[in-house]
């Protein structure tokens, strides 16, 4: 059976490749579709419910609320709560873990995962990204970043 850590592992990395896939620069949200999901996870060679909350094992649920900022804005302890309850609210059934990413700029970008405790708002996960083009990367370093992957 998948451990939880790699199974949180699997999920940032779909949401991670539906993220960049949209991302452009100063643009405040990063819309996408189901079908973005499914073909992340089919790149990734993962098996994607049919319920988009259904995303592991044991049988929980999940909800990603997402608040993407640029170089000049903050992400807000105000919207995260916000977005909690939206999902508290929206989808009481199911289990909220909000994701936030900040632009850094000079193609940088930081992704958060964040939960809520009883009195404050926590960074669970941050990891930093370089955007690049493709084309910016020799052959051998993609297979690499795809190798890091699996």
């Amino acid at each position: 059976m998948m451990k939880k850590r790699e199974r949180q592992n699997i999920y940032s990395q779909i949401i991670e490749k539906v993220f960049f896939k949209h991302f452009k620069t100063r643009i405040s949200e990063v819309p996408f579709r189901r079908s973005d999901i499914e073909e992340a996870a089919r790149e990734l060679k993962v098996r994607l419910p049919k319920n988009l909350g259904d995303i592991d094992k044991k049988g929980s649920h999940y909800v990603f609320p997402v608040q993407a900022k640029g170089v000049s804005d903050k992400i807000g302890v105000v919207q995260i709560d916000q977005d909690l309850a939206v999902c508290v609210q929206k989808f009481p059934r199911l289990i909220c873990r909000p994701i936030a990413a900040q632009s850094m700029g000079n193609k940088l970008i930081a992704l958060f995962e964040l939960e809520s405790t009883e009195r404050q708002i926590r960074i669970v996960s941050q990891k930093h990204y370089r955007l690049a083009n493709p084309d910016e990367l020799r052959p051998e370093e993609l297979e690499t970043y795809r190798d890091r992957r699996a």
